[in-house]
């Protein structure tokens, strides 16, 4: 909040027209793609006081000008990110200067797409999980809120939305093996200081947990969020999320069990609920030996097993070249020694 504030005075001082709007904060909404996290922006920008119209991206390419790798374009990125980061270490407050350039640069352009009224402009940005940890540096005074999934619907889904029901999981690898962890730890950083819902909650007991974050947010919860949403849409962002519901509903729980039911999904989505692990799971709210139950549980079908498993050995070169290009080693499970 006070980013903004400040960002708010020095427009005032430079005699800029931007219209002043005291008591505008900042807000992220952290999570993995296909977590919930469209409906759950839906459902807070259906609040009076909160604003937020897209998913901005605006912070990815800010973050990477600093990261020689991770980035592959046209202009030799790790070059350019090499010389940038040298010339920001010889300024007087190094790194520091840098982020406080960015905050107000940030808060400056949230603060335009802000209406009159709003006391939140909300950032709902999935692949901030890549980033997480920068964000906390540089907005140490933003509110922080996290959406987790099961691990098993969030595989589901990635396959089904993105896929069309082919496997695609090598593409989503820094989601699964970086962010995820990243958006883990900086939760566990947090503590108090974020407010942290499951999906599942939110579809089960929407007002519990909407009433759970308008506290966190010092906001007054508006029974009517859980139908006004409907009519709130983004206007860029996840296409899928934004026309798949009207309501709040239960489908989604169960839908998870159709996409992971052949032999080699099964295998592969168990092999990651072990590489995550039995802390970072309950950290999510969710147990390790339930979700391997569960897994365990669904019916075998032998439906695109063939096709899965070229795709799989597709992924694998896809991931070692997609690592080449972007000079950096690649995600996955660790290589047994």
């Amino acid at each position: 909040m006070a980013a903004i504030r400040s960002a708010v005075a020095k427009q005032e001082r430079a005699g800029n027209d931007v219209q002043s709007k005291d008591g505008v904060g900042i807000a992220f909404l952290l999570s993995l793609p296909r977590s919930g996290s469209t409906l759950f922006q839906r459902l807070l920008a259906s609040h009076t006081a909160i604003e937020s119209p897209t998913e901005p991206w605006l912070l990815v390419p800010l973050v990477y000008a600093l990261r020689p790798a991770g980035a592959y374009t046209e202009y030799v990125h790790p070059s350019m990110a090499t010389s940038l980061r040298d010339f920001v270490e010889d300024l007087p407050g190094g790194l520091s200067a840098y982020d406080e350039q960015v905050r107000s640069m940030v808060s400056n352009l949230y603060l335009q797409a802000t209406s009159e009224g709003k006391r939140y402009f909300l950032d709902k940005t999935p692949r901030y999980g890549l980033i997480v940890h920068d964000l906390l540096r540089i907005f140490p005074d933003a509110r922080y809120l996290f959406i987790w999934r099961s691990p098993l619907g969030i595989l589901a889904s990635l396959i089904r939305s993105f896929g069309d029901g082919r496997w695609n999981l090598h593409r989503h690898s820094a989601d699964l093996f970086e962010a995820l962890p990243n958006l883990i730890d900086a939760s566990r950083e947090l503590g108090d200081r974020a407010a942290n819902v499951r999906f599942e909650d939110l579809v089960t007991q929407p007002e519990r947990e909407l009433r759970r974050v308008c506290d966190y947010l010092d906001l007054e919860y508006q029974p009517e969020m859980t139908t006004k949403f409907a009519s709130v849409r983004p206007t860029h962002g996840d296409p899928v999320g934004t026309k798949s519901y009207r309501e709040v509903s239960l489908e989604p729980l169960d839908k998870w069990t159709i996409d992971l039911a052949n032999p080699l999904r099964r295998r592969w989505a168990r092999r990651y609920l072990l590489w995550l692990g039995e802390d970072r799971l309950r950290w999510m709210g969710y147990d390790l030996d339930n979700l391997l139950r569960q897994l365990e549980d669904v019916p075998l079908a032998w439906h695109g097993t063939g096709s899965d498993a070229a795709r799989i050995l597709y992924g694998l070169g896809y991931n070692r070249a997609r690592a080449r290009a972007l000079r950096r080693p690649s995600r996955g499970f660790p290589q047994p020694t």
